[in-house]
């Protein structure tokens, strides 16, 4: 049988005899024509992109029409096809394993795929831009047999190509839009909702890992599933912390919910008490077994309750520290006043019914005032009696008020 070498005749200056003889020794792959002679043992890792290299040279040194259209598009086909069955048929030695092959393989296609994606950018011509297109398409689909077929050897850490990205893009764009949408009209907090623009639509310019968008295909799945309604900013924080997006965006925004909620407790008890329920919660949070997005950051969960902890041990430091003061005499533990338990009720319902004080919750402000409040006739107020004067009032307990309350009027008016 004749060898077709005319497909190299033209070209041949262009490329190495090493890449020449690798041509030919494909073709006898191809034809089926049994084992080459000298040819590498197969336990061997061996560079499989030669004949794809060649045709990628030929298009960047504008030496395109060395290469024959008839038959270029079944070839880059058919060469994806040898490639595929060279890696199936691989026989592990001692020093290279089939995962240490796979690993080799992967980082040639991946590396090939972005110098390709590069030569796309700046395709003069449809022609070229038709045989990149090829390539890179065949490239992806020898990677996809990889993962389909070698799950666990996979290297997950290596980069993917912006047409991956844009046909995840293209094909969850139904999915990503309704969730979008599902957001903005339940009015989830800004801030969460660009998160998951974040994830959900990845920018393809982005050197984004297999690892991270099999993250984002798994999460956009599990945050579509119709059993999640009326999805509030806690819930949707839940999930993000459960499937452990550890993204520093994402981290900083759960600093400043833990300082917002701190911010509005209205005594340390009540920061307290606050800390105590968010660890809980988030103790209680099952993470998914799938990896971080962000495999060289910590834990998004643990960092989080270390946080939590972190704040609990200073408030216990500042409560010894306080207690120890009080000891000592140089700060007072409570605040004596002039009137009755009952009159004090009833002045801090006025406080609260007209907006002085702005905390919503009676029984945290009752707390606070008893924790902190001696009065002329009990040195300890106990809770029931100050919530006797809350919430009924005496006729004499509300002249006693009015009186200290017109008193102070009109101080004010002669300082105004």
């Amino acid at each position: 049988m004749n060898i077709p070498i005319h497909h190299c005749n033209k070209a041949i200056d262009h490329f190495t005899a090493a890449a020449y003889v690798k041509t030919l020794i494909n073709f006898y792959v191809k034809a089926n024509l049994g084992a080459v002679p000298n040819s590498p043992k197969s336990c061997a890792m061996t560079y499989e992109l030669d004949y794809y290299q060649q045709i990628l040279s030929a298009i960047t040194s504008d030496i395109q029409d060395n290469l024959e259209e008839e038959n270029l598009f079944d070839d880059i086909k058919l060469e994806a096809l040898r490639i595929k069955q060279r890696i199936d048929c691989y026989s592990p030695s001692d020093t290279h394993d089939q995962k240490a092959n796979i690993h080799y393989q992967l980082g040639c296609l991946s590396r090939f795929s972005i110098i390709v994606e590069a030569a796309r950018s700046t395709a003069a011509n449809r022609e070229k831009l038709s045989t990149l297109n090829l390539l890179i398409e065949n490239t992806e689909d020898i990677v996809n047999h990889i993962l389909q077929h070698y799950p666990n050897e996979f290297d997950f850490r290596i980069r993917v190509t912006r047409y991956r990205v844009q046909n995840y893009i293209k094909n969850s764009g139904d999915k990503i839009n309704l969730l979008t949408n599902a957001l903005q009209s339940n009015q989830i907090n800004s801030s969460i909702q660009e998160i998951i623009k974040t994830i959900i639509s990845p920018n393809p310019d982005h050197n984004l890992t297999f690892q991270q968008l099999t993250y984002t295909q798994y999460f956009l799945r599990e945050i579509s599933q119709p059993t999640i309604s009326d999805p509030s900013d806690w819930q949707i924080t839940k999930i993000l912390i459960a499937h452990n997006y550890n993204a520093r965006q994402f981290g900083i925004y759960l600093i400043n919910l833990l300082k917002t909620k701190q911010s509005e407790a209205t005594s340390i008890t009540e920061q307290y008490r606050i800390l105590i329920q968010l660890k809980k919660d988030l103790a209680q949070i099952i993470q998914h077994n799938n990896p971080p997005y962000f495999p060289d950051l910590p834990d998004i969960k643990e960092t989080l309750l270390n946080t939590i902890q972190s704040e609990l041990d200073f408030m216990k430091e500042i409560d010894f520290l306080n207690a120890e003061l009080i000891n000592s005499g140089l700060l007072e533990s409570t605040y004596k006043i002039g009137i009755s338990v009952k009159q004090l009720g009833f002045l801090i319902y006025l406080c609260m019914d007209c907006g002085i004080i702005t905390e919503k919750k009676a029984k945290s402000v009752h707390q606070y005032i008893i924790s902190h409040v001696t009065t002329k006739e009990k040195e300890q107020i106990s809770e029931k009696s100050f919530s006797n004067g809350y919430y009924v009032h005496l006729p004499e307990d509300i002249r006693k008020i009015s009186e200290l309350l017109a008193k102070m009027l009109a101080l004010a008016q002669k300082l105004y």
